[in-house]
């Protein structure tokens, strides 16, 4: 039997700044950039213990004090979807998935402003060009897709057919053990059709068809008690990881962890 040795990378940690998610906090993270050769193997080890990508870095928060930042992780073999759920499914049964090449276009940045300019325009992604989005969406040294969503019903069949309305996508990592949303967004003008919520079931429904090994959908951090990540508590059976150890959490809405703070989450 052969062994090759893998290139351990070298972990660095951030300066504390303002945290996105509670007021008065700040946060810290603890980062490396895996070597090529070595991105995928690195990055589903530590996958497992909560870290997360963004470009070539792979992170994870160490902020001192605090611990409100819990990695959720969906075990899409027992998942069974609630009524509410169903009900969303159905609703956009005219939204169609396509899975494409991770490169940026116009089209999808004009979402994205739109999103992260109603949602999160206190966050420094309302900051961002094109040429930041293009590295969010391009840059990657594992295997990651661009599945992009689709409204159906603007186009035709006619000679003069205009293609299909993008109304959402989703930055997707490809793990050893199921998918990773690193980003989603959609065109606030379809909030009503809980466009979030459709891509995390449509996920899970990707994650099962692509191979029968795979186990989970890791939807990234969860903060409890911040509005914004509640759609996260809706799915279960859901797995946090708490103490190094993924552990079932069948009511987040109830869960506090230790040395969660008092301040209010935005």
């Amino acid at each position: 039997m052969q062994y090759r040795q893998i290139e351990f990378p070298t972990f660095h940690v951030t300066t504390s700044e303002p945290c996105p998610y509670l007021k008065g906090r700040y946060e810290r993270k603890i980062f490396t950039i895996a070597p090529d050769s070595d991105a995928k193997t690195i990055y589903n080890t530590l996958s497992k213990v909560g870290f997360r990508r963004s470009q070539f870095a792979l992170y994870k928060t160490a902020c001192v004090d605090c611990e409100a930042c819990l990695p959720v992780r969906i075990r899409i073999r027992d998942f069974t979807p609630s009524r509410s759920q169903k009900r969303v499914w159905q609703k956009n049964r005219f939204i169609k998935r396509r899975w494409m090449a991770p490169i940026a276009d116009l089209s999808q940045f004009e979402i994205f402003q739109k999103y992260v300019q109603g949602r999160h325009d206190d966050g420094h992604m309302a900051h961002m060009e094109v040429s930041d989005y293009q590295k969010m969406v391009e840059e990657s040294a594992v295997e990651t897709g661009l599945i992009a969503y689709f409204d159906t019903r603007t186009s035709t069949q006619s000679e003069w057919s205009s293609p299909p309305r993008l109304v959402a996508a989703c930055v997707t990592d490809f793990m050893d053990d199921g998918l990773s949303m690193v980003y989603s967004f959609f065109d606030p003008d379809y909030r009503h059709q809980s466009p979030g919520i459709h891509m995390i079931l449509d996920h899970i429904d990707l994650a099962s068809s692509l191979s029968p090994d795979n186990e989970f959908v890791y939807l990234g951090y969860w903060v409890p008690r911040c509005q914004k990540m509640d759609y996260k508590k809706m799915f279960t059976p859901i797995e946090i990881l708490r103490g190094g150890e993924w552990v079932e959490g069948r009511r987040l809405n109830e869960y506090t962890p230790d040395f969660f703070p008092d301040e209010t989450a935005r």
